[in-house]
C-alpha cells in the first residue's frame, strides 16, 4: 500500500546505500548492530519493524543478522540442585512469580522460572547455558488459561517439551 510504501522509502534507501558502499556482510552479528549499521537505529530490526521490512525485501539472509533476545529469568531452589532429577516450573506472569518465589525452598522444583508472556518462547533457549544441569529435566508451564496463555504455552512445547502445570 501507499502508506507502507511511503514509511519503508528511508529505510530502503539506507539499506540500498549501506549495500552499495560494503556489499552483504561477510559476517554474522547481532541484530542491534547490523541495524546501526544500516539504518542508525539499534532498535530498528527488533523493535521498529527492521526485520518485517529485510524479509519482505528478500534480504534477510544475505545481512547475516543473528537475533539476540533477553536471557532467561529464573530463581533457583539450592536444595534440589543435586537432584537427579530436576523440575521446573515456568509461570507466565510477575505476580505470580512474586507470589511463589518465598515458597519456591518448600517444593521439589529446582527452578521458578519467569515467562513474561511470549518472550519465554526465545528466552528458554539459553536456560541450558544459564543453568548447565546434569540428569533428567521436566518442565511444567503455568499461564493463563485463555487464548494468549494457551497459545503461548503451544509454542513453548513446540521448542522444548513442556507440561501444563495441575494442582
Amino acid at each position: 500500500p501507499p502508506k507502507e510504501w511511503n514509511e519503508d522509502l528511508p529505510y530502503i534507501e539506507k539499506i540500498s546505500e549501506y549495500i552499495k558502499r560494503n556489499g552483504f556482510p561477510t559476517e554474522e552479528v547481532s541484530a542491534p548492530e547490523r541495524s546501526l549499521a544500516l539504518v542508525g537505529d539499534e532498535k530498528w530490526i527488533q523493535e521498529k519493524g527492521g526485520d518485517k521490512l529485510l524479509g519482505r525485501l528478500q534480504i534477510w539472509e544475505k545481512l547475516k543478522i543473528v537475533s539476540v533476545h533477553d536471557p532467561l529469568s529464573f530463581a533457583l531452589n539450592p536444595k534440589t540442585i543435586e537432584n537427579p532429577h530436576h523440575l521446573h516450573l515456568i509461570v507466565e506472569n510477575k505476580t505470580t512469580f512474586d507470589g511463589l518465589l518465598g515458597e519456591l525452598i518448600h517444593t521439589p522444583f529446582t527452578t521458578l522460572i519467569y515467562g513474561q508472556g511470549y518472550k519465554i518462547t526465545k528466552s528458554i533457549e539459553h536456560f541450558s547455558s544459564q543453568l548447565p544441569l546434569k540428569g533428567k529435566q521436566t518442565i511444567f508451564y503455568f499461564g493463563d488459561i485463555d487464548w494468549e496463555g494457551i497459545k503461548t504455552w503451544h509454542l513453548l512445547d513446540e521448542k522444548i517439551e513442556t507440561i501444563p502445570a495441575a494442582p
